[in-house]
């Protein structure tokens, strides 16, 4: 039997594919496996693509969200000189005010120390015993008689009798203190006694125990 040279070659060839038929044939496997027309790769990329679009029209609409708010914001007036004058105007009459009632009280505030003033002196001197008192403690212990006389204003306004709590006499004195001068056999409200007894105080440095009224 003759046979062409070139039929065993076909014989052998026609159990063979060539590569692009191979590649097809994965393909279409592929597209039976995941149901629909695209490759995987495809379809992550339209993700990709969704996203990023998605991405865009979201900054996109912030913008101009932003921009009409912009637009809708009405832009501050300039200020008119006539309105600043006026409230210029305002603030000096303001001004003017306040400085005419901190004079007032002022004046208010002199009168009402010169009123004491003179009610301490006339009670000072309508009370010999009170001034007679002061002179004696401070002739004896070598104290002025003006700072004990100051001192007595400050603390009981120059009545013997004052009390405010547990502190009695011209220079108001406490239990413990009084106890602890040489005239605590006598009662607090007795102003000889109390003046003595706070000039001895003064003469041995316990200043410290009027703490407000010494230092005036």
């Amino acid at each position: 039997m003759n046979v062409r040279p070139g039929a065993d070659a076909g014989r052998r060839n026609r159990g063979r594919r060539a590569p692009h038929a191979r590649a097809s044939t994965r393909t279409r496997r592929t597209h039976a496996a995941t149901g629909s027309g695209e490759t995987p790769y495809g379809r992550q990329s339209l993700k990709r693509i969704s996203r990023a679009s998605i991405a865009g029209a979201a900054v996109a609409a912030a913008t101009a969200t932003g921009i009409a708010l912009a637009q809708d914001t009405p832009a501050a007036p300039p200020a008119d000189p006539a309105t600043l004058q006026s409230q210029n105007d305002q603030l000096r009459q303001q001004l003017r005010a306040e400085r005419r009632t901190h004079a007032r009280s002022l004046r208010k505030a002199r009168k009402s120390r010169l009123a004491l003033v003179r009610r301490y002196s006339h009670q000072l001197r309508s009370s010999p015993n009170v001034r007679n008192a002061l002179k004696v403690a401070a002739a004896t212990y070598g104290v002025p008689e003006s700072r004990l006389t100051r001192i007595a204003t400050c603390e009981s306004t120059l009545v013997p009798s004052a009390q405010n709590g547990p502190y009695v006499g011209l220079f108001q004195f406490g239990t413990p203190l009084w106890n602890a001068t040489p005239y605590r056999e006598f009662s607090r409200s007795d102003p000889y006694a109390s003046a003595l007894a706070a000039s001895w105080a003064f003469s041995k440095g316990m200043d410290r125990h009027w703490p407000v009224c010494s230092r005036r």
